[in-house]
């Protein structure tokens, strides 16, 4: 056994020298490997880096140069724009929007409930089975409808939209824009009476009324002019005037 162990003895000092060494060796590499990885990853983070730097703040102009743009159209436009978000609720509306309602930046609520209860009573009907139509069946958003301004008077807007769905075709945004029309919706709407009261009188009156076109072409007939004449609008209407009316 002593003779084993003298021979064992400087085999295993060896081994461990030879360990000892190889550690030594190993860790030394490992060093020599991380400053080298270091300094090939350092400029490479710092190009890769400045590289991001530049493309956020490319995108940063980019978005800047586009929300100018937005504001730019949206203040030099007449239309009130508005953007209603059917997830949340939320509801955007643009400073002309306001302004056309009499009302000042922030006094209306950024909700829709806001807007629907500044609708006319006798249009909330058509105007929910309009915006109905256009989530469910794709129909053009585009009615006429009287909203109650500040000066606490209904007027006239025009009111456009389209949504947005997302990939189970499921309306999730929808924007558009109102368009004040409330003289020109007074003014047809004026023409209108005056058209009706002027039918009533020629239909009520004594003689014979035939109205043409610049043209002599027969666009209208009273009652009494379809008696005489032995004509309908139906065969009247649409023709020279020389073909109903024959002077001998």
């Amino acid at each position: 056994i002593l003779d084993i162990d003298k021979r064992l003895t400087p085999l295993a000092d060896r081994f461990s020298k030879r360990l000892g060494d190889a550690a030594r060796t190993t860790q030394f590499l490992l060093i020599v490997v991380n400053f080298a990885a270091a300094g090939i990853l350092f400029p490479l983070g710092i190009v890769m880096s400045l590289r991001m730097v530049r493309r956020r703040d490319d995108a940063e102009r980019a978005l800047g140069l586009s929300e100018e743009r937005f504001q730019l159209a949206v203040s030099g436009t007449n239309d009130g724009l508005w953007d209603w978000n059917l997830l949340t609720g939320e509801f955007y509306y643009s400073p002309r929007f306001s302004q056309l309602l009499g009302l000042g930046i922030g006094e209306l609520e950024p909700n829709v409930s806001a807007v629907v209860a500044r609708l006319h009573p006798d249009d909330k009907e058509a105007t929910a089975k309009a915006l109905n139509d256009h989530l469910k069946r794709g129909i053009p958003f585009d009615t006429e409808v009287r909203l109650l301004t500040m000066d606490i008077e209904y007027r006239w807007f025009r009111a456009r939209g389209r949504s947005v769905q997302d990939s189970g075709g499921r309306p999730v945004r929808m924007a558009g824009a109102i368009t004040d029309v409330n003289d020109s919706k007074l003014q047809s709407m004026e023409l209108a009476q005056e058209k009706d009261r002027a039918q009533v009188t020629l239909a009520s009156i004594a003689d014979a009324v035939i109205t043409t076109s610049a043209a002599g072409v027969v666009e209208y007939l009273n009652p009494l002019a379809q008696a005489l004449l032995g004509r309908t609008p139906s065969t009247a209407c649409g023709q020279p005037i020389r073909n109903i009316l024959r002077i001998v």
